[in-house]
């Protein structure tokens, strides 16, 4: 850098040109392109999580639609399955980087910014599931019909927020689901869960 040498940490480079290259395009772009791009990412990171996930589980199925009543028709990401076990995933790429922020609202406001919208999803799903005798979700031409008392619901974030996912309802006691609990998981340790219970032959609903 202007002839003084210096060493990269990649995985803090790769974090910093995402960051940049992210809030250039934010300032810079027309308020339709920006709302174009994150579209388009949203859509890549679900795409992302089941192609790197489908061949991990007995079932896996991408963007889904149930019903809760005659008026409403719901989306979910992704869905896993087995013959007694059911998982909902959430997908969200929104942009997380709490670097500069020097007081704890502020961070605490970053949070819930990137979570409250998973968790409402989740939640809804959860309660579909806990008032039907029989779930049916819809997937192109195919109808996915079951029945589960114990579902399992994870937020999907693609910028790593696990330092704090364990504690996410003491911070927001609102989120906490004490029959169905949801767990907030990067990518990254998603696909390590997933990977450890494959390589030890563990049922991944079991692990």
């Amino acid at each position: 850098d202007e002839g003084i040498p210096f060493i990269i940490c990649i995985e803090e480079f790769l974090d910093y040109m995402i960051f940049y290259l992210e809030e250039y395009f934010r300032k810079n772009a027309s308020e339709p392109e920006y709302s174009q791009y994150t579209d388009a990412k949203g859509k890549a990171f679900e795409e992302m999580v089941y192609g790197i996930t489908k061949g991990l589980v007995q079932e896996s199925y991408h963007t889904l639609y149930y019903h809760p009543n005659e008026r409403q028709k719901m989306e979910v990401d992704v869905v896993y399955r087995d013959k007694d076990n059911i998982a909902i995933l959430e997908c969200k790429s929104g942009t997380f980087n709490i670097a500069g922020l020097d007081r704890d609202e502020l961070i605490k406001l970053q949070i819930h910014n990137k979570t409250k919208k998973a968790y409402k999803t989740l939640r809804a799903v959860t309660q579909y599931l806990e008032q039907t005798e029989e779930y049916n979700f819809e997937c192109e031409n195919q109808k996915i019909v079951g029945y589960t008392d114990n579902p399992v619901c994870i937020h999907v974030s693609m910028y790593p927020m696990d330092f704090f996912a364990s504690n996410v309802h003491v911070l927001f006691p609102e989120y906490l689901e004490e029959t169905s609990p949801i767990l907030s998981l990067s990518i990254e340790h998603l696909v390590a869960m997933m990977l450890d219970a494959k390589t030890k032959d563990e049922d991944i609903f079991e692990y």
